[in-house]
């Protein structure tokens, strides 16, 4: 023992320091563990340190019998977990290593400047045990229930660049013992943790009962006891890949970020424990009502749901300025939401909100965004989106015909809309409307004489020496009067649904399904419906420049769930291939059947790793710059998916087209989104655009 000069960080999160500084720290936290679980017991002669083997059966029985007696009332969670450790104890319970048993950042002193460790406090419960007890312990902040508040934490650690992840911790503290950094019954010890944590905090709350704890907020410990029994219940059932080299190269190939890894992993976490199974409830719920008058209603779950998600700031995941994650993290987050139909709202994450938020977001005025993005970012309001019309060829979206004329200070709407998703939730209060704003017979006329030339080889190498800069004279005004007449027609405008003529005719189904708990897909009809010109979204004639921003990263978030859309059909596929015989052979065994699945497992990963370089393509080269690769995925997505979902079905037979399975539902969902953000062909012809432009540059360059 004695006196050191140094440094203490009582905030595990370390505020104050460079990224470069906090991630040395935590290194070096966790050599100085390896070192000392590496000491030799016996040349130390600590052999009567502690009695040893049978470490984690002790601790159990200790913790469960202080529990015990200091509980004030009876928690199921807590006698389950203790249950569980009890019939899970590690193999290995034989392990006699000095264990510190309080192993964390507040009782570590740092050198006064260097990021060295210079001495470790608090050793009060160390003993001779197992040394994964004091590496779970160090760990658990990264499972910490969001509803729960941690003491000496001034924000939560994903915001801290820096702090190495769990599978990086463990790595490093393997390495440095010198063993296998595949850890068995990690989730033992991780569930342990949790169940010691539980143990103190109703040991706290006991003592302030009885007057022997004089902190002042001793009495909220009552209220933590419980979720953190929940936490380690629920981490004790879980597999954990805990070596880098676990995480898929097509995460650490595209940039994966560690706040994505994070959040994927307790994104899954919500998804087996509570969106999954409530998915039953849901459809039955859905299928009860869906002939109703509360057709457009949602199950109760859906509530509770969305405040469990919102609670463990599982919110909003879809927007960079808000989550702090990139396109590739969300990329992967939205394929595990895909494997649900209704896991997107849960997580406020669904379409068409998701590209109206982006929208408004980049670019609605601070008023747009006050009155309207606010409330969506909260899911305390829904919206719609109003572009495609019933008249016109709306794959062609100059076709457009919806009028959007000014009048004084107010826009007067005219026109015929379809299609506008989510228009039947009872939640929908705005919809964001494409019309045409400049529409007089001597632009029709240049448009068409423009027209003539557009997909021309010509055409196309003019326009790309144009947006090189290298045009001049009167073919960059020909090419200019064509960008005019072809784009800068048409206007956004905000509309609230209740505004007097907004006239809702019907809803849509596809293939039958009307799609209740998405709120339907709707014709209206707005006549002579007058808003205010400050409704206007960025200004007359923008409204494809806004198109092109809303539907960048948005317009592959459908592909990105339909990748989780197809395992889950490769899973329905695959049970059912092992459970039925046909011809005295189970059907995975029939040649026909074991090639659907190859081909359906190629196909998955040729369009995971398509979808996540079309979002990596917008991270680095933005929406603009990402245009052919987000063309390229549109068409491959829902083309294989659809594919994945029709072999499935046939697999499942009879059953595979009925209400027993979603597999219907699904191949209605994906075989529509051919359709749904612009048919293949628009986008077959926009890559091939692309391509000749791309040899056109190629080809002169080479001159």
């Amino acid at each position: 023992m004695e006196h050191v000069q140094g440094r203490l960080f009582r905030d595990f999160t370390v505020p104050g320091v460079s990224p470069a500084e906090r991630s040395a720290i935590y290194v070096a936290v966790i050599e100085t563990m390896a070192q000392l679980h590496s000491l030799n017991v016996q040349s130390l002669q600590l052999e009567g340190y502690g009695r040893g083997a049978g470490y984690c059966k002790r601790q159990v029985s200790t913790w469960t019998e202080q529990y015990k007696a200091a509980a004030h009332q009876d928690i199921l969670a807590m006698n389950q977990l203790s249950e569980w450790l009890m019939k899970n104890l590690p193999d290995n319970d034989n392990e006699e290593n000095l264990v510190h048993g309080d192993y964390k950042l507040d009782n570590i002193i740092f050198h006064p400047k260097e990021s060295r460790v210079i001495a470790v406090l608090d050793w009060e419960l160390s003993t001779i045990g197992h040394p994964l007890s004091d590496l779970a312990h160090l760990s658990i902040f990264f499972f910490w229930p969001r509803t729960v508040p941690m003491i000496n934490q001034s924000s939560y650690f994903q915001e801290n660049i820096g702090i190495p992840s769990m599978e990086e911790i463990i790595s490093i503290y393997c390495r440095h013992r010198g063993i296998n950094s595949v850890l068995p019954n990690w989730n033992f010890f991780i569930a342990l943790a949790y169940f010691k944590m539980a143990g103190i905090a109703q040991g706290v709350y006991s003592r302030y009962i009885q007057g022997n704890n004089a902190s002042e907020n001793s009495f909220l410990f009552a209220k933590i006891v419980q979720p953190l029994a929940e936490t380690g219940l629920q981490l004790s059932k879980r597999t954990f890949g805990t070596t880098p080299s676990q995480i898929d190269t097509s995460q650490q190939l595209f940039g994966q970020s560690k706040t994505g890894q994070e959040v994927l992993t307790r994104v899954k976490h919500f998804m087996k424990q509570h969106i999954l199974p409530s998915e039953k409830e849901v459809i039955e719920f859905c299928v009860q009502n869906e002939n109703s008058v509360d057709r457009w209603k949602k199950p109760l779950v859906i509530d509770k749901l969305k405040e469990m998600a919102k609670a463990e700031g599982l919110w909003n995941l879809f927007l960079p300025a808000v989550s702090g994650l990139n396109q590739v993290d969300y990329a992967l987050i939205a394929e595990e939401t895909g494997k649900c139909f209704f896991a997107p709202d849960v997580f406020n994450c669904q379409a068409p909100d998701t590209g109206n938020m982006e929208l408004l977001y980049l670019y609605g005025s601070e008023k747009q965004k006050q009155q309207w993005l606010e409330p969506l970012l909260q899911g305390t309001i829904a919206s719609c989106f109003c572009m495609t019309e019933p008249d016109v060829a709306s794959s062609d979206a100059t076709n457009i015909e919806c009028s959007i004329q000014r009048d004084g200070d107010s826009y007067v709407i005219n026109g015929k809309k379809w299609w506008s998703s989510g228009a039947g939730n009872p939640k929908c209060r705005v919809a964001v409307v494409l019309g045409r704003t400049k529409n007089t017979s001597a632009t029709r006329k240049h448009f068409r004489e423009c027209c003539c030339s557009f997909f021309s080889v010509e055409f196309l190498v003019l326009k790309s020496v144009a947006e090189s800069s290298k045009l001049s004279g009167a073919d960059y005004e020909t090419y200019r009067n064509f960008q005019t007449c072809l784009y800068e027609q048409h206007t956004m405008i905000l509309v609230p649904i209740n505004t007097p003529g907004v006239e809702i005719i019907r809803p849509l189904s596809v293939f039958g399904y009307i799609d209740n708990f998405h709120g339907g897909h709707f014709e209206i009809h707005f006549n002579q419906v007058r808003v205010p010109a400050t409704n206007l979204i960025l200004g007359e004639g923008r409204g494809f420049e806004i198109a092109q921003g809303r539907l960048g990263p948005g317009r592959i978030h459908h592909c990105m769930r339909t990748v989780g859309l197809a395992e889950r059909a490769l899973q329905i596929m695959c049970e059912r291939a092992t459970q039925r015989v046909a011809f005295k052979k189970k059907l995975f065994s029939h040649e026909v059947v074991a090639h659907w699945i190859a081909e359906s497992r190629i196909a998955i990963e040729k369009i995971r790793l398509l979808t996540l370089k079309a979002a990596h393509s917008i991270d680095t080269l933005g929406s603009a710059g990402a245009k052919k690769e987000i063309a390229i995925i549109k068409v491959a997505a829902p083309r294989a998916v659809c594919k994945i979902i029709d072999r499935a079905i046939q697999v499942c037979g009879g059953a595979g087209v009925s209400q027993d399975y979603p597999l219907a539902n699904m191949y209605a969902q994906t075989r529509a989104l051919r359709l749904a953000d612009g048919p293949d062909e628009v986008h077959l012809s926009t890559i091939a655009a692309m391509e000749l432009r791309d040899q056109a540059r190629g080809s002169r360059s080479k001159i």
